[in-house]
C-alpha cells in the first residue's frame, strides 16, 4: 500500500505559526495599546510591541485556517467523508467540550486572584464589572469551536461530489485569489474593530464564515490542486 506524500511545507508553516503565537501573546503585555485590554499588562511598555502584535495578527490565525482546510481535504482524500468527520469530532470537538469548562474555571480564578494583588487594575476589569448580562465566550478555544463548524459544513459539502470539486477548483484560480477573495474578506471584516477580534461566541458569527471560512476553503482547494502551490511559489523564489 502506497503511503500519501508528506507535505513538509505545511508542517513548517504550522510550526512557525504556533511559535509566532507565543511571541504574539507575550507582546500584548508590553504594548500601550493592548495595556487596557490585556490582563497582565506591564507598566513599562513600548509601541513597537503593538506594531508587532497587530502585524502578526493580520496573517497568523488566517494562516491556521488555510492549513486546517488543506488538512481537512487531505483527510477526506485518505479516509473518506465519514472517517474525516469522526476524526475531527474526536480531535477537535472533544477537546473543546472537555477543556471549555476547565478553561472558564481557571480564567475566573485567575481574574479574582489578579484583582486582589494588582496595584492598578487594567481598564478591562472595569468593563467586566459594568456588564450585567455577560455573553458566554469560548475564550482561547474559539479556534476549535469555529473549526468544528467549518469541518461540519465541509463534510456536508463533500457529499455532493461535483459541487465540492467545482468549488475547490474555482477557489484556487488566480482571479479568485487576487480579486474575489480580497473583496470577500473586506466585506466580512467591514464592521469589525482593528485589529479584528476573535469570533469567540457560542453562536455562529457570520463574519467568521466570510473570513476564516473562506480561507478554510482556499486551503481545501490548494490540497486538491497543490500543483498550483508550486506554480505560485515560483513567483516568490529567487532566480
Amino acid at each position: 500500500m502506497q503511503s500519501s506524500p508528506r507535505f513538509h511545507y505545511i508542517d513548517n508553516l504550522r510550526s512557525l505559526a504556533l511559535l509566532l503565537g507565543v511571541v504574539f501573546h507575550a507582546a500584548l503585555a508590553y504594548g500601550p495599546y493592548f495595556s487596557n485590554i490585556w490582563f497582565t499588562a506591564d507598566p513599562t511598555n513600548h509601541v513597537a510591541f503593538d506594531y508587532f502584535a497587530i502585524w502578526s495578527h493580520l496573517f497568523r490565525m488566517p494562516l491556521f485556517f488555510v492549513i486546517a482546510g488543506f488538512c481537512a481535504a487531505l483527510l477526506i482524500s485518505k479516509r473518506g467523508g465519514n472517517g474525516f468527520i469522526i476524526n475531527r469530532l474526536k480531535r477537535v470537538l472533544l477537546p473543546f467540550v472537555v477543556f471549555f469548562p476547565l478553561t472558564m474555571l481557571v480564567l475566573f480564578h485567575a481574574l479574582g486572584w489578579g484583582a486582589e494583588i494588582a496595584h492598578e487594575k487594567p481598564a478591562l476589569f472595569t468593563v467586566f464589572q459594568s456588564v450585567k448580562e455577560p455573553i458566554i465566550s469560548t475564550m482561547h478555544l474559539w479556534f476549535l469551536w469555529n473549526l468544528t463548524q467549518f469541518c461540519m459544513l465541509f463534510w456536508l459539502l463533500q457529499k455532493h461530489t461535483s459541487l465540492y470539486q467545482s468549488i475547490l477548483a474555482v477557489i484556487v484560480r488566480p482571479v479568485f485569489l487576487l480579486v474575489v477573495l480580497p473583496i470577500l474578506l473586506t466585506i466580512a471584516l467591514y464592521h469589525q474593530l482593528v485589529p479584528f477580534p476573535a469570533p469567540d461566541k457560542l453562536y455562529p458569527e457570520l463574519w467568521s464564515y466570510g473570513f476564516y471560512g473562506a480561507l478554510f476553503l482556499v486551503g481545501g482547494g490548494l490540497y486538491h490542486h497543490h500543483i498550483r502551490v508550486q506554480q505560485y511559489a515560483r513567483y516568490f523564489s529567487p532566480c
